[in-house]
C-alpha cells in the first residue's frame, strides 16, 4: 500500500479506514481512494465530456476481468485482490457520472449516485465476507445511503427529506465492516444536524464510538 497516495482520501474516509482490522484496511483504502479519484475526475474537468472520458476508462476496467487489467497502476493492482467482486465498482463509476453533467439532479439522478455507492460498498463487503446474507446486505446498503446523501448535501445538492435510515437507529455491522459503520454514523449526524461530515474532534469522537461498537 505504500505505493498509493493515501493523502487523496478525504478525512472522513481515512478516519473510517483506520477502524479496519489488519489486512482489511488495504481493501478500504483502495475503495476510498477510487471514490476520491472518480470524484476528482468530475470536480476538476473543464467540460463534462472530459470527466466522462476519464470515468469511461475506469468503467471499462471493471467490465473486464482483473487478470486483463493493465499493469503498472497501483490502485488497479489493489482492486484486483477483490476478484470477481470488482465488477461491482462499475456502478460507482456510473454514480459519479451523474454529477459530471453539471446539471441539476433529479430524484432518479440522486438515486443513481446513492445506488453506486451502495453497490461499491456491497462489493467490498462480499469480497471480505463471501457468505454475506440479505439481511446484512441491507444494513450495508442503509449505511452507504446515509453517507452518500450526506456527501451530496455537503456538495450543495438538495437531498430528499429524512427517510428511516436517516431518522432511525443504525444497525450494527460486523467487525470487518466497521469502517462502514463509522461513515454511516458521520453521515447520519451530518444529515440530522446540518453540519459537516468531518468537523475535527466531534467527528473523531463519534468515529471512535462507531469503530468500537459498530453503531
Amino acid at each position: 500500500m505504500d505505493t498509493l497516495d493515501l493523502q487523496e482520501i478525504p478525512p472522513a474516509m481515512k478516519l473510517a479506514a483506520s477502524s479496519a482490522t489488519g489486512q482489511d484496511r488495504r481493501f478500504f483504502h483502495a475503495l476510498f481512494l477510487l471514490d476520491a479519484r472518480l470524484g476528482r475526475a468530475v470536480r476538476e474537468a473543464s467540460e463534462p465530456i472530459i470527466a466522462q472520458l476519464k470515468l469511461a476508462w475506469w468503467r471499462d476496467r471493471f467490465a473486464d476481468k482483473p487478470e486483463n487489467w493493465p499493469k503498472g497502476e497501483p490502485l488497479l493492482e489493489e482492486l484486483a485482490n477483490w476478484g470477481g467482486e470488482a465488477a461491482g465498482l462499475g456502478a460507482l463509476v456510473d454514480g459519479w457520472e451523474v454529477l459530471a453533467t453539471g446539471q441539476s439532479l433529479s430524484a432518479s439522478d440522486i438515486e443513481g449516485f446513492v445506488g453506486g455507492r451502495s453497490a461499491a460498498w456491497l462489493a467490498l463487503a462480499r469480497a471480505l465476507q463471501p457468505d454475506i446474507d440479505d439481511k446484512l446486505a441491507g444494513r450495508v446498503d442503509d449505511a452507504a445511503r446515509l453517507f452518500a446523501l450526506a456527501d451530496l448535501k455537503e456538495r450543495g445538492v438538495p437531498v430528499p427529506d429524512a427517510s428511516s435510515p436517516v431518522s432511525g437507529t443504525l444497525s450494527r455491522l460486523p467487525r470487518r465492516l466497521r469502517p462502514f459503520s463509522v461513515l454511516a454514523g458521520l453521515g447520519q449526524r451530518a444529515l440530522r444536524k446540518d453540519r459537516p461530515i468531518f468537523d475535527g474532534f466531534p467527528a473523531l469522537a463519534l468515529a471512535m464510538r462507531h469503530g468500537l461498537v459498530g453503531r
